[in-house]
């Protein structure tokens, strides 16, 4: 999934990838946990590209949230430091323009006790939740 120079706006072409990713983490991939990780390509200051990276990866993850409710999502921006293409022409230029989706890990919750586990890699977290606040 590609984008326009300096832009974070997902185009309407890949809405329909992100729509039918956002169906299968809703079916199949339900216990995915996905790191979505956004690329520039070398045009610009390191820094300003590193920044609109993030916002590439938190732009689709806000997408997959608001339209299909998947919450499962880490982000994050890699600049321009991983090209995948030749930067030295416009056409490599705009395939570094991209994100990309890698599954890190499975989300369970265990239904008989308020937690629920995250695992990623050999690594594993869990969360407890409570039912009852006291202020």
């Amino acid at each position: 999934m590609e984008f326009d120079f300096d832009s974070s706006t997902i185009r309407p072409e890949f809405k329909v990838v992100l729509d039918n990713l956002g169906r299968a983490l809703k079916g199949p991939l339900k216990d995915a946990v996905i790191k979505i990780v956004g690329h520039t390509d070398s045009i610009g200051d390191e820094d300003y590209n590193q920044a609109l990276s993030e916002r590439r990866a938190q732009a689709v993850a806000a997408f997959l949230r608001d339209r299909h409710g998947y919450f499962y999502l880490l982000t994050e921006g890699r600049g321009e430091r991983e090209p995948i293409a030749s930067n030295a022409t416009a056409e490599g230029r705009q395939r570094n323009r991209r994100v990309q989706f890698i599954r890190v890990g499975t989300f369970s919750i265990n239904t008989g006790r308020s937690n629920a586990m995250v695992v990623v890699g050999n690594e594993s977290l869990t969360f407890h939740f409570f039912s009852n606040f006291h202020q």
